[in-house]
């Protein structure tokens, strides 16, 4: 899986992604899956990717990487936060009760990260790193990758 493979990317001024997204709408998405998929991304990344955030988020969780953490092969996440809040905005109470498709989620998760790159979108956690991502996609672009 390589950058262009992910779900979601951020792009600031550079060609090179501020951050990959990976949508990843497993039950009880645990820290050990999240590691997997972020361990995935960046075993095939390319170089240039090296200072992106990663984000793993699924329908409840989601899970933050800061970019030095990229090459970190045991690295834990900066961040782990409850989903629900954000996506409250979101996605209905049938939906939010229920259990989404990642290509369901994915659109949701678009639209959230759109917000936050325009100052308006709610942020799950109070940790330093989330602040972090937001200020620096303040601005930024969001596009699907290939597989949406």
């Amino acid at each position: 899986m390589n950058a262009s493979q992910a779900d979601i990317l951020i792009y600031g001024n550079a060609t090179n992604p501020l951050a990959i997204v990976e949508v990843k709408n497993l039950r009880r998405l645990s820290l050990s899956q999240a590691m997997d998929v972020r361990q995935a991304l960046v075993e095939n990344e390319p170089g240039s990717a090296a200072d992106s955030y990663v984000l793993v988020i699924s329908q409840e969780s989601g899970y933050l990487w800061q970019p030095r953490q990229l090459h970190n092969d045991d690295g834990k996440p900066d961040a782990r936060f409850d989903m629900r809040a954000v996506l409250q905005d979101y996605l209905t109470d049938r939906e939010l009760d229920g259990h989404l498709r990642g290509a369901e989620l994915e659109p949701a998760i678009m639209q959230w990260l759109s917000d936050l790159s325009r100052g308006r979108g709610r942020l799950p956690s109070n940790e330093p790193s989330v602040a972090a991502l937001a200020t620096a996609i303040r601005g930024a672009r969001i596009e699907g990758g290939a597989r949406l």
